[in-house]
């Protein structure tokens, strides 16, 4: 999380590995999984890096391990997976991809936008989880 204007929950375990930057959802188990519905709603919670373990943004919350969660308020400024074989441009919105990723969607495409993107990203094919910094909408 690159702002602290957000609420840190920690006590939620990994139903399956888990990427920091990954939008996540709670499933029956009360568990966390990658946000699993392209262009729904969604809460708006963020994987974070384990810093107080050393880990970074690219290190994975393995299964049933438990999860640094952060749930940003409107404003915020997060790192967040994106889509790759894109290009963002500060201004673009972001929806879910169904998959723990955020993908570029119109102004209009979408009722479900939870960021815009505030840097310059040019991400090829097959680059795997890519991070970007984008702002909470």
């Amino acid at each position: 999380m690159l702002s602290d204007s957000f609420e840190h929950v920690e006590n939620k375990m990994a139903s399956t590995d888990v990427y920091p930057g990954m939008l996540l959802e709670l499933n029956s188990d009360d568990k966390v999984i990658p946000h699993n519905e392209a262009d729904e709603i969604a809460v708006g919670l963020f994987a974070l890096e384990d810093a107080l373990q050393g880990n970074t943004v690219s290190d994975v919350y393995e299964e049933d391990n438990p999860v640094s969660i952060g749930i940003p308020r409107k404003g915020c400024r997060v790192w967040a997976l994106v889509t790759d074989d894109e290009t963002y441009a500060p201004g673009d919105y972001l929806a879910s991809n169904g998959d723990g990723a955020l993908k570029k969607v119109t102004a209009t495409g979408s009722e479900y936008k939870l960021a815009q993107v505030i840097e310059d990203l040019e991400v090829e094919s097959g680059a795997g989880n890519t991070h970007i910094q984008v702002r909470v909408i």
